[in-house]
């Protein structure tokens, strides 16, 4: 932070970020405005009065203070501690070439297929995640309130089934045990969030090696990078610069290998060979990039791989959805059909002894 006066906006936020929605709507209409003749301290007044949300209206006015004292408007973003790095890297490069108004609008247009991502992935976890926790729920009612009941009424030779017996074993320890498995997952959970913290590559690196999840980043952190580095070129910012900003914007992994590949630049490569050397990007980014060098289009074909990979994240997105969906029927007919084959069967067959012994 340049400026120590925005220290008590950053802490009031407490980190607070603007949603992709609310990104979206702050971008396209400062482009609007500007593209039509406003000058940016009556752009970023009229946003202060026709935001609906109250965090964007006061960073707005926070803006309208930084540029009074002379800042530029990325660093009087990067003092509200509400933007993304992303956004503030591309703002600083717009800046610099004079081009904040089609900076912002593609922005707008970047945030605007974020919030669309999000909601997918959103809709795509909500519904397995609601169905997850319903199911562990009726499976506690039952380890707690059923299967001792059904026990008390099977006859003894029942319990030496695998099936029976398993069930009741299992429904006993989970009676018994749970205070100590809760604080297990407990313990992962802030574990995890721990790590996250303090050592974010190293989360990074265990995320991408997660099935779906990996990838999903994956693609996610290189539409970001690709989006930025296409932004900052056609800002008229060096190739090397570009791809520094482009780096530490992406974030996890994908900040690693751009910057290796920026040594490889800097050691005289060509930016397509650099990219074609590391496995952790796609083939088709080298082979991309190289028309885009050969044609003295980087910043096109840089566009071009973020609307690959954003194809490719909605893509995999919806086949985590068409995959979690019926995965999620299957488990739970799966445990209809162990209550069904552990003690509704043999109660019944023990209910039909019954009658028979007492016509």
């Amino acid at each position: 932070m340049r400026s120590g006066q925005g220290s008590w906006l950053r802490i009031f936020y407490s980190g607070q970020k603007l949603s992709a929605a609310e990104a979206a709507f702050f971008f396209e209409d400062l482009s609007n405005m500007l593209s039509a003749g406003l000058s940016l301290g009556a752009a970023l007044r009229c946003l202060e009065g026709a935001s609906g949300s109250r965090t964007l209206a006061r960073a707005c006015a926070h803006m309208l203070r930084s540029l009074d004292r002379g800042l530029s408007l990325g660093q009087a973003m990067g003092e509200c501690g509400i933007f993304e790095e992303c956004a503030l890297r591309a703002l600083n490069a717009a800046g610099k070439a004079g081009q904040i108004s089609r900076s912002a609008r593609a922005l707008a247009e970047y945030y605007h297929a974020s919030d669309e991502v999000g909601h997918q992935l959103a809709g795509a976890m909500g519904y397995p995640l609601f169905v997850l926790v319903i199911l562990l729920l009726v499976a506690g009612y039952i380890s707690f309130e059923i299967v001792p009941r059904l026990g008390s009424l099977l006859p003894q030779s029942t319990f030496s089934g695998p099936l029976t017996g398993g069930m009741l074993r299992l429904a006993c320890t989970v009676r018994m045990q749970w205070p100590f498995w809760l604080g297990i997952v407990l313990l992962i959970v802030g574990g995890l969030w721990l790590v996250q913290r303090t050592e974010p590559l190293v989360f990074s690196g265990w995320q991408a090696r997660c099935p779906f999840v990996g990838r999903l980043i994956r693609d996610r952190e290189l539409a970001m990078g690709f989006f930025l580095l296409s932004l900052m070129l056609k800002s008229g910012i060096t190739l090397d610069e570009s791809l520094a900003e482009a780096a530490v914007a992406s974030g996890g992994r994908t900040r690693y290998h751009m910057n290796s590949c920026r040594t490889r630049l800097v050691s005289g490569q060509m930016l397509s060979s650099a990219f074609l050397q590391d496995a952790y990007f796609p083939s088709w980014v080298g082979e991309t990039l190289r028309v885009g060098e050969l044609s003295g289009c980087l910043d096109e074909y840089f566009f071009r791989g973020y609307q690959l990979c954003r194809r490719s994240l909605e893509s995999r997105v919806k086949r985590v959805v068409d995959f979690l969906q019926p995965a999620l029927i299957l488990l739970c007919a799966g445990v209809m059909a162990l209550l069904v084959f552990a003690f509704f069967r043999p109660l019944y067959g023990n209910l039909a002894n019954i009658g028979m012994m007492h016509p």
